[in-house]
Parts: C-alpha cells; sequence; structure tokens
C-alpha cells in the first residue's frame, strides 16, 4: 500500500475509533438517566429535515451561480479546442 493511503486509513480508524468511544459514552449516559427524555414530534422533523434542505439549497445554488465573465474552465483544461501550449 502507498504511503497515502496508509495515512489515510489511520485517519478512519482515529475517526471511526472516536466515533465507536463517544456512542459507548452515550449508551453509559443514557443507562444512568433515571427518566426517559420527552420526543417533541415537531422539533425532531424540523431536526431531521431542515439541515438537508439547506444543504440542498447550497448544492442548488453552487451549480446555478454564474461564472464571473474572466472566468475559465479549470486549470489545464482548454475548454474551446485551444492547445494548452
Amino acid at each position: 500500500m502507498s504511503p497515502a493511503i496508509t495515512a489515510k486509513l489511520v485517519q478512519l480508524a482515529w475517526v471511526w475509533g472516536f466515533a465507536l468511544g463517544l456512542s459507548a459514552l452515550l449508551r453509559w449516559a443514557g443507562l444512568l438517566w433515571p427518566n426517559g427524555l420527552a420526543v417533541n414530534p415537531e422539533l425532531a422533523l424540523v431536526l431531521v429535515l431542515v439541515p438537508p434542505a439547506l444543504m440542498a439549497l447550497a448544492l442548488v445554488r453552487g451549480l446555478l451561480a454564474s461564472r464571473p465573465a474572466g472566468e475559465a474552465g479549470p486549470p489545464g483544461d482548454p475548454g474551446r479546442g485551444e492547445s494548452s501550449d
């Protein structure tokens, strides 16, 4: 394996381990909680639906935004069939 892939796997293992540890702590805290929390369905619906809707809006705005007049495509892309020399 190349060093770049190995470094990414190590980063992934750290993040995965942190998430697993956090979920174990939350589970442990839930066992110690004397009674369950009241669930507000409206708040839960807002918390579940609003962030993805905002992300979708941001993506659509980015896709529909026009480029400034002088801006070309990505570097190294001749764009209109011109040579890159």
